[in-house]
């Protein structure tokens, strides 16, 4: 597996009212894809909205508004360790 950093671009827009968490996300997935769908899972919200308003999207779906880049192991380890 990976480890990836998905990096706000714009924690300020609006989009991010759909999140619980505006910061640097760092995470151990296999894909892009599955990485943005476990920052969702985590710190996604429901949006709710009046008729006549305009929506805002998930922003850790968004590629202008997170970029994913691959981060170095270092620091990282393979498993979670257990302490005795």
């Amino acid at each position: 597996m990976k480890i990836l950093r998905l990096v706000p671009a714009d924690p300020s827009h609006r989009d991010w009212a759909l999140s619980v968490f505006r910061g640097v996300v760092t995470v151990r997935a296999e894909s892009e894809e599955r990485a943005r769908q476990l920052a969702t899972a985590a710190f996604g919200t429901i949006a709710r909205y009046l008729p006549g308003e305009e929506g805002c999207s998930n922003p850790w779906w968004q590629v202008d508004r997170v970029t994913c880049l691959e981060a170095a192991e270092d620091g990282y380890p393979a498993r979670a360790r257990r302490r005795s």
